[in-house]
């Protein structure tokens, strides 16, 4: 069967799966025992980088710990945390799938590459489209 000629783009984080920040904020804001605007600033503030695919995962946490002025050596704890707290969109993942199944689906996403290799095993959302459009991977965000 030949699928349409049409064609479908789907983001990734916040649609097929739950935004990182979001998901882990309460979190985070706990174990470091800061309020998340606070961590949020820094989060946000070193984001585009890491998407970029300009610093790694250890930079990232180490970069936000030195802004927000504490001590918390076990950077991985906070970074596995976020990782943990994602969650599938049930329904806009499943429309993908069923997509898929009939025309051309291309996912066009912010994000690390350090985490989306974790995610995309975890969840399966590459096997799915047709080509995926990463951030890290251009050099770019949207």
């Amino acid at each position: 069967m030949n699928k349409p000629k049409f064609k479908i783009i789907f983001d990734i984080f916040g649609v097929l799966i739950s935004s990182g920040f979001k998901s882990s904020a309460n979190d985070l804001s706990q174990v470091l025992d800061i309020p998340i605007p606070t961590i949020q600033k820094f989060y946000e503030k070193w984001e585009p980088d890491f998407d970029r695919g300009i610093i790694t995962s250890k930079e990232f946490w180490k970069y936000i710990i030195r802004d927000l002025n504490i001590y918390f050596d076990e950077w991985y704890l906070l970074n596995n945390m976020v990782l943990d707290n994602y969650k599938l969109n049930h329904s806009s993942y499943e429309l993908y799938k069923r997509y898929s199944k009939i025309t051309e689906v291309y996912l066009l996403s912010n994000t690390r590459k350090e985490w989306f290799e974790i995610l995309d095993k975890k969840f399966s959302i590459t096997p799915h489209c047709e080509k995926a459009f990463l951030s890290y991977e251009i050099g770019l965000i949207k």
